[in-house]
């Protein structure tokens, strides 16, 4: 199972850095304003992501 880092840019002024297993469904979770870090914005975007073997690795990112 590959684990990501990845970075998100929110309504063009806010940057928000997350770490997850399944990138797909991470990003479709914040743009349904369930995760408490990007419920307020309205407009989110993936603009960086890189792919680890494992999460220990993805978390030293």
């Amino acid at each position: 199972m590959s684990w990501y880092t990845y970075i998100l840019l929110c309504d063009q002024k806010t940057y928000y850095i997350g770490l997850t297993n399944n990138i797909t469904n991470r990003l479709s979770s914040h743009k349904r304003r369930e995760n408490i870090g990007t419920k307020e914005f309205s407009d989110i975007q993936l603009i960086y992501k890189e792919e680890y073997p494992t999460r220990k690795l993805a978390e030293k990112r």
